[in-house]
Formats: C-alpha cells, structure tokens, sequence
C-alpha cells in the first residue's frame, strides 16, 4: 500500500471521525441515563417489561439471553434498552424473533462495576452498547408475533440460523454442535472450560466466534458458483444478496459488516470503472458502519477487526514482493499464510491483554493448520445442516469426526511448552509504543519512514518511563472479597507486597496479574484466621515469590530457613490482639489448618514471627502455643516440668482469681518444646524499636519438616533482658 493513500480526504475524514466519537465518549455522551423515577424498579421483586426483541437469541454460562428494546415497565414509559436472561429451558426461547413485540416479567439491575482489579467490567461493556438495565426473567409472553416490515429481513434471517444450529444439534454430540455451530455461524455457545481454554491457548478462537473469515468464504463460495451462471452485474447482485442474507443471519456484528461492506465497495468500484482497492474499500466500511452505529467502536469486535485487516493491508504487499518467485507454489502459499498469522497475531496483541488477559505464542503455528481446515469443516457443515443427514449415517459420523479431529489438534498446540502467556492490560502509552515499534517493522524496507516511527516510539517509552520515576507514589490496592480480605502494595521502586490472602485465590491471581505483578517481593499475613490466608496456597502455586523456584519447595530447604530466620523473612504472622477465651477453639481449629497448609510452602516464604498485641491486665502465666502435627490438639505450656504433655484443666472463675492473687509478678523464663539448635532469642534487645512487644517465631523442624511455633505473651511482654 503506497503511504499516500493516507493523504487521502476519505481516510482523513474518518480519523476525525473517530477522534470525534472518542472525546464525545470521554466526555460521556454515550452513558447511558437512567431516570430518577425509574431507579427504584431494581428494588421490587417482579417487573413486567414490555418492548421488542431486537437482537438474535445467543447461548452463555448464565444461559440464553436476547436484548430487548424496552418501551413499558411497570406500567410506565420506560425507553431503555435492556438485557434479558430467558427462563431456562422455556417454551417460548427458541421460537423468539427480532421484531417481535414480548412481554417479560422478573427482575430488573444495574449492571455492576469490577469489584476488584482484573474483573470483567459489566457496566462498562454493555453500556458502550447502550444497556442500561439487566433483567432476569421468570415468564416470557409473546404479545404480537407478527413483526413489522422493517424488521421482517432479519427475522427470516434468525429463522434460517436456528434452523442450521437445530440440524446440528439433532445430529451431533453437544459439544460437536457447540463447534461446529462456531465455525458456520459465530455462535459457539457455553463450552467446557477445558476445551475453551485448549481452543484460547492455541491461538484460534477466532474461529469460533464472530470474524469477517466467514462471511469471506461465503462471498467467495457464491462467486465461483455465480462466475458460470451470470453476468458481471447479476453476479454482482446475486453473490451480494447471498453474502447480506447470511450477514444477517450470523447477526451483523461488526467484524461481519465489514467483511461484506469492503467486498461490495471493492466489487462496485470495479463495475463502475474506478481504481479498486483494499485500503479505500477498509475505510468507507468503517465509515459506514460508525456513521449507522457509533457505539461500535468502543467494541472489541470492531477494533480488533479493523487492526487485523490494518495490519495485512500495510504489510502484505511488501511480504509478496520479498518472497522469491523462483519458490514453488505451494511453499509461497505456506508462506503467506504464515505471514498472515504472524501479523494479525501481533497486531492484536495489546487487545489480547486488554480483554482477555491471555495471549497465544503458539497461534502463527496453529493457525496455519486451522484455518484451511476450518473452510473445509464450514463447507461441510453447510452442506450437512442442507441434506438433513440423520444421526448414525457416514456423513453425520465424518463431520463428527472431523470436529473431534479439530478439537484434538487445539489441544495438541495448547499443550507445547510456552504455548500461551497471562498479559496484562497496557496503558495508553504503552498501547501508543507498541504500536508505534510494530509499524515501523511492517513498512519496511521504507527505511526512513520505519526509523521515524521506531525513534518515536522509543522517545515516548523513555518520556514516560522517566515521567513515573520522578513522581515516586506508593499506591494500596484493596481486595473485596466475600469470605476474607487481602491488599497488594506497590512501593515507588517497583517492590509488591501482598497483605493478606483470603478468600477467592481466583480474585487475588486476577488483580496480581491486571497491575502487571510477576512476582511478590513479600507476603504478609496479619492473622490466623482462615479469611487471611485461605487461598494463600492456590496464590504461592501460582505466582512467584521474591527469588523461589519450583526446585526450592523441597523439605530440605525447611533447614535453610531455619539458619536465617532471624534476619529475614518473606511471610510475617501478626496477631492484632490476643483471642478471648470464648474464640480460643475457634482459633485452635484455625492454626491446626494452618499448620496443613505451611509445610506446602517455600522455603524463602516460611512465617518465622509474631506479634501479639495484649489488650488488659496480663492474665496468668506465660503462656506458649505450638502448631502440632495435623491431628493433633493445640496444647498448654508454662515453667513447670513436663507441662507441655499435658492438656489444661478446667477451672472456675473463683479458682483462677484466687490462684492469680497469690502469685507474685516475676520475669518470666518459658522453656521452648522445640529443640535447642533451633531456638533464638525470642525477646529483642533493650532500647530496640522492637523492644516491650511481644515476638514469636514459626519455624521449620529439622527432623519431620512441619512447622512449629511458639507467642510469648502476659508477663514475658513485661519482662526486661
């Protein structure tokens, strides 16, 4: 593509556009309004909601769902666009239409905002769409099943993919018809987590979903079949309303739309004699898509869409002018087809970490086996769901076959070593860099061009890299957990911390990775309850901590810690007060799973101290706790021979004032159960800011490997040197 083409007024057109359409999103025009009188329909338990079905009905984990243009609610105006969750398994689902005016009854919310750091943001995403409202219903009515003329296309539309999917469905397992209901028509539905993740880690999800791949194999299919039956311009009209009605049915998103609006620009400049071209077709399709819906482009389908083609319309022409023409045919095929993963793959890669958090390396591979064999697999499909083959006969066991073939294949490439990375969200210098850098590769061998964009790309990274260090900011992320708490801590010099790790592990991963942390220079644990470090053993399995390798978390490195467990630690217990007699049972069955969970961990994380904060009068005698064996009951200990054997006895309040009364204070001297080589001072040195509070440690055994600890509290808090 000559760079002049940029000078262009139609591509100079529609960048104002779309800077226009983003500082209006800035600025909030798109948000959508909620009105005040309508705010109080979230809190009543049943609403009926009237209005008209305005998108095909589609399959996730919550279940089916469509959206619905609302015009009642509860008997009022209610303009809003809503979308509604099906009862599950209702009569009336699989018969609903665009255009269809219904009647649903359930419950309306707001869709909700990410709790935490790398949650998805529901708020955010429907309402770059214009959603305002969440609704699940309970009943569905269909109140006129007639539509309207304006929307009669795309019930005929709907009525033809429903069609296709139920000859899938009928015909094939579940999770066949799940696939190949991806690859003919974009709507894969909810599968298994283990084949979505094989299907992500393989760099083809693409596939699956929706992708202007397959309204261009349907473009290209009708126009070898139209190339013997019409001419020029019937063909033109006929593989046009063949490549339309199947937009259509797929439901027109915007990678669709834009597939099928630069193929008939292209096909239109020919017809009328002007100079047709890739780069001048991509651009009024966008156009023309943001002009009728502006909100499309704050989607991820458009902007990864357009990225992609981007990409290969700078970039493959120079690739086919490199490749020698003294290669045979089939070795510059392959070539390009590798060229063309490898581009779209890196054009795409700051949209992989901004909306999916994962990024496949193995994908220019897969991709290159996959896609030619997933044209194969649509053209069989279409001509399976067409001859309305029955379950059990050779054909409908071939594409059953075929499909598992595919699935086999995701997994294989899923399965090599490195084949997908965990990203995190760039920011928008970042983005701009990155870009920057990848453009000035795809214009080579336009030296000068490429050198400039290269040079900027490297002053912005040094201007913003030195922008961060001069403003030095500590920042403190909290965690919203339902059963626990957790915080990471970010110190200006790039250390993390994680305070805590209650609850969800799955949350904690999420946030670790959404702030870009590839490892935790310390983990800090402020209690023994299990809502502070109840998933702290999915976390450390799955994220690095200070310098610990996989090779590190063997029972023999338990002794290591003990020898430095008086000047470092990567795990710190602190108790914030001493438990009341009423929780002490409590707090037993705590620490004995606590005890399960530290001989699991590494050695450069051990916990090794405590401090314990005495609220009140010191009561009774020292006093040490240990972490036994798991089974085994938390005992007492005091100065006397052999009372660390045996259980405490029960007294009565008056027993336990008279017995402190005569006892006179005295410095408390504790005989530790542990052995004597690894035992260290457990009070710090007078004049210490440590000095006056209380110290424990919890430590490795050198003989069986599990963790043993001791708190020092009452008079010993009290004691001087």
């Amino acid at each position: 593509m000559p760079l002049s083409y940029l000078a262009r007024p139609l591509f100079a057109l529609t960048v104002l556009y779309i800077l226009a359409l983003a500082v209006l999103h800035h600025a909030g025009y798109f948000k959508v309004e909620v009105p005040e009188d309508m705010g109080s329909l979230r809190f009543r338990y049943s609403v009926a909601v009237e209005g008209t079905v305005a998108s095909p009905l589609t399959e996730n984990r919550l279940g089916e769902r469509v959206y619905v243009e609302a015009q009642r609610a509860g008997g009022l105006p209610f303009r809003q666009k809503v979308l509604a969750y099906l009862p599950k398994a209702g009569p009336l689902n699989k018969s609903l239409r665009p255009g269809q005016a219904v009647r649903l009854d359930g419950r309306l919310r707001f869709p909700r905002r990410p709790r935490n750091p790398g949650e998805f943001d529901e708020r955010g995403f429907l309402g770059d769409r214009g959603v305002g409202w969440i609704m699940k219903a309970r009943a569905v009515a269909v109140v006129r099943g007639r539509v309207s003329w304006g929307w009669r296309l795309r019930s005929w539309a709907e009525a033809a993919r429903r069609w296709v999917q139920g000859r899938f469905e009928r015909s094939l397992g579940p999770e066949e018809a799940k696939v190949m209901t991806g690859l003919c028509l974009g709507f894969k539905g909810p599968l298994s987590r283990e084949t979505n993740r094989a299907i992500q880690d393989a760099g083809v999800m693409h596939l699956l979903v929706p992708s202007g791949a397959k309204v261009a194999f349907v473009l290209l299919a009708a126009e070898c079949l139209g190339r013997r039956l019409f001419p020029p311009a019937a063909r033109f009209l006929a593989v046009g309303a063949v490549g339309g009605f199947y937009t259509l049915m797929v439901g027109a998103d915007a990678p669709y739309a834009r597939a099928f609006l630069a193929w008939a620009a292209y096909r239109a400049a020919s017809l009328l004699g002007r100079e047709p071209g890739t780069f001048q077709a991509m651009t009024l399709s966008a156009l023309a898509i943001l002009m009728l819906r502006p909100r499309d482009l704050f989607g991820a389908g458009f902007q990864m869409t357009y990225l992609a083609v981007s990409g290969l319309v700078v970039a493959m022409p120079r690739v086919n002018d490199a490749l020698p023409r003294r290669w045979p045919g089939w070795v510059r095929r392959s070539a390009q087809v590798l060229a063309v993963s490898v581009i779209v793959q890196a054009m795409l890669w700051p949209t992989f970490a901004a909306y999916f958090g994962r990024g496949a390396v193995v994908g220019a591979l897969a991709n290159m086996v996959l896609v030619p064999a997933s044209g194969l697999m649509m053209g069989m499909g279409f001509i399976f769901a067409w001859t309305a083959v029955e379950p059990g006969e050779p054909f409908a066991w071939l594409v059953a076959a075929m499909v598992r073939l595919f699935l086999k294949m995701c997994f294989w490439f899923s399965s090599l070593p490195f084949a997908a990375v965990d990203l995190a969200p760039m920011s928008g210098a970042g983005v701009a860099v990155y870009y920057l850098l990848v453009l000035g590769m795809l214009v080579m061998p336009k030296w000068k061009v490429s050198a400039g964009l290269m040079v900027c790309g490297c002053l912005l990274w040094t201007g913003t890299g030195l922008a961060l260090r001069a403003r030095p900011v500590m920042n403190v992320t909290f965690l919203r957990l339902p059963k626990g708490r957790a915080a990471l801590v970010s110190f200006p010099e790039g250390r993390w911390w994680l305070v805590d790790a209650g609850g969800p592990a799955g949350t904690v991963l999420r946030a670790l990775q959404a702030r870009g942390v590839r490892s935790v220079d310390k983990v800090v644990i402020t209690g023994m309850d299990d809502g502070k470090w109840r998933g702290l053993g999915r976390v450390l399995a799955n994220q690095r901590c200070c310098s610990t390798s996989p090779d590190e978390r063997r029972a023999g490195e338990w002794r290591r810690a003990d020898r430095k467990a008086s000047s470092s630690s990567s795990i710190a217990f602190r108790t914030s007060t001493r438990p009341s007699s009423s929780a002490r049972m409590r707090l037993a069955a705590h620490r004995r799973s606590a005890s399960r969970l530290l001989p699991s961990m590494p050695s450069d994380i051990l916990p090794i101290s405590s401090r314990t904060k005495t609220k009140g009068p010191v009561r009774g005698r020292s006093r040490v706790r240990r972490l036994a064996e798991p089974g085994l009951k938390p005992e007492t200990c005091s100065d006397e021979p052999g009372a660390a054997t045996r259980q405490p006895t029960t007294r009565t309040r008056a027993e336990r004032g008279a017995r402190l009364s005569s006892r006179a204070p005295r410095r408390s001297t504790t005989r530790s159960p542990l052995p004597a080589s690894s035992q260290t001072a457990g009070l710090p040195a007078p004049g210490s800011s440590a000095h006056g509070s209380s110290m424990a440690r919890f430590c490795a055994s050198r003989d069986s490997g599990w963790a043993q600890g001791r708190r020092i509290s009452g008079s010993a808090r009290r004691a001087g040197p």
